[in-house]
């Protein structure tokens, strides 16, 4: 009877025990979310000019989307990638990525022949290839009906890019026209988010473009847009190329007292993103 007594209240301890010393349950980590913040992170380094460390966040960023089931985002991110590295002349075996990406894209049949487009032209433009680069814009734009308001937008910015600015009169009032049709459609949010980074992006090509035709006046217009665009983004690396360009523009037009104000105001830019 004490033997039966005794094993009763070791069950009952062992029992206690094992409710008490129950771990709590883990938190499952969200590799989306995770890979959305390092997307925000990877933007705002880029913004203050640390590409290096925008690119590697990106990456990890990119492995965060896999790791979660997403390959669009996955494959879309890694374009981003190859993309900054070709702007900012990154060395990368930049042939055996985009071979990889369109395997990829081939496998998961996830339609992205434009993105694929973009980067192998910007590709071959950073060659020195320029010719090859136009082509394949060219063979895609046949082969391809470009619907999308921003996509047609941002073709012909990767167009004027790629021609160093140097394109037909038609092709820039053709920019001019959507831009500024994409900017009343979006700006008050009647149909979508207006996305500021991409009429930036246009704005600074059509600048460019105008002041390749020596209309200084549109030129100015753009890139008075590209300045206040950039500055509520707080992409301040952006800033100092349109800056430079202003001052040169004012400068030729006589006017020295705006011109000698972009001077400063560049000026500001550069030491304060040395401060960064």
């Amino acid at each position: 009877m004490k033997l039966i007594i005794k094993l009763f209240f070791i069950l009952i301890i062992s029992s206690c025990s094992f409710k008490m010393g129950k771990p709590k349950k883990e938190k499952v980590f969200n590799t989306s979310e995770r890979a959305s913040y390092l997307v925000k992170r990877s933007k705002a380094l880029r913004y203050r000019g640390k590409i290096v460390d925008a690119i590697r966040l990106m990456e990890n960023s990119a492995l965060n989307f896999l790791a979660s089931g997403n390959k669009k985002e996955f494959f879309l991110t890694n374009i981003q990638v190859l993309i900054l590295s070709l702007t900012h002349d990154k060395n990368r075996e930049y042939e055996k990525e985009i071979k990889k990406l369109e395997n990829f894209n081939i496998v998961n049949d996830l339609k992205m022949e434009f993105p694929l487009t973009i980067v192998k032209s910007y590709f071959f433009y950073k060659k020195n290839k320029k010719r090859i680069a136009i082509e394949i814009l060219n063979n895609y734009e046949l082969s391809n009906k470009i619907e999308d308001l921003s996509t047609k937008i941002y073709f012909l910015c990767i167009r004027f890019e790629i021609s160093n600015h140097d394109v037909k009169k038609e092709t820039i009032m053709s920019l001019d026209k959507k831009t500024k049709l994409y900017e009343e459609l979006y700006s008050e949010d009647k149909k979508g988010k207006l996305n500021l980074e991409l009429l930036s992006k246009a704005s600074f090509n059509l600048g460019k473009a105008f002041l390749k035709k020596g209309d200084l006046k549109k030129s100015n217009y753009w890139l008075l847009k590209n300045y206040k665009i950039n500055k509520s983004l707080q992409h301040y690396v952006k800033l100092v190329p349109t800056l430079q360009i202003l001052k040169n523009n004012y400068d030729e037009m006589g006017l020295g007292k705006k011109s000698d104000y972009y001077e400063n105001l560049n000026k500001f830019y550069i030491e304060f993103i040395k401060s960064l």
